[in-house]
C-alpha cells in the first residue's frame, strides 16, 4: 500500500517539477526558521541563568538623543544606580560595570617583566560578586573586591602573568600610569 502511494508522489513531483520545487523550497525554508526561532528563544531564555537569583536581576538601558544622534545604550551614568535605590524601593541593590577599552597590564615577578594589552576588561563596583554570583577559585566574594586597586582575574590570566605560581597578593601594574592592583581573587573556570 505504501509503495503505491510513494509511486503515486514520485510521479506527481515528476510531472510538476516547477510547482514541487518551490513547494520543497518553501517547506524546507519554514523548517529551518522554525528551527531558528526556536535555538533563539531557547538561547535568550538560557541566558545569565547561572547566577543565584537571576530571575531578579535587571539589566538598565539607556535611549537618548544627544543632538541629530539617537542612541540605545547598554550602559547608564554613573548617579542612575544610586538614585534608582532612592526612588523605587522594590530596587534592593545595584551594581556598576564600566569596561575601559584595550589597556597595557604589567607584572614584574622575579625579574620577569611581562606586558600585554588586555581588552577584555571591566571595571565594577565592589558589590558586583554579590549581585552577580561568579563562582571564585580562589578569594572571598563579599571582601575580594572591597579594598581600593584590587583585581579579581581568570585562570588563563593568572597563568599568562604568573605561571603556575599561585596569583593570590601579587601586582599587575594598570595602565600607562601602571596603577598597581593586587590581585584578590581567581575567577572558576567558566568553560
Amino acid at each position: 500500500m505504501i509503495q503505491i502511494h510513494l509511486k503515486i508522489a514520485w510521479r506527481n513531483l515528476y510531472r510538476n517539477k516547477v510547482n514541487s520545487l518551490v513547494n520543497i523550497i518553501g517547506l524546507a525554508l519554514g523548517l529551518a526558521s522554525v528551527t531558528f526561532i526556536a535555538l533563539f528563544i531557547n538561547d535568550e531564555l538560557k541566558y545569565d541563568q547561572f547566577f543565584d537569583d537571576a530571575q531578579r536581576i535587571y539589566r538598565v538601558n539607556v535611549e537618548g538623543k544627544m543632538g541629530d544622534n539617537e542612541f540605545y545604550a547598554g550602559y547608564t551614568p554613573p548617579p542612575a544606580g544610586a538614585a534608582l535605590v532612592e526612588n523605587f524601593p522594590e530596587i534592593e541593590n545595584y551594581t556598576r560595570i564600566y569596561r575601559p577599552g584595550i589597556v597595557p597590564m604589567e607584572s614584574s615577578e622575579n625579574d620577569k617583566k611581562r606586558l600585554f594589552n588586555e581588552s577584555n576588561i571591566f571595571a565594577v563596583d565592589s558589590n558586583f560578586l554579590k549581585v552577580l554570583s561568579y563562582p571564585l577559585a580562589k578569594g572571598d566574594p563579599a571582601t575580594c573586591l572591597t579594598q581600593a586597586n584590587s583585581i579579581v582575574i581568570t585562570p588563563q590570566i593568572a597563568e599568562k602573568y604568573f605561571g603556575n605560581e599561585d596569583p593570590m597578593g601579587k601586582v599587575l601594574l594598570y595602565g600607562v600610569d601602571k596603577t598597581p592592583m593586587k590581585v584578590t581573587g581567581v575567577l572558576k573556570d567558566m568553560k
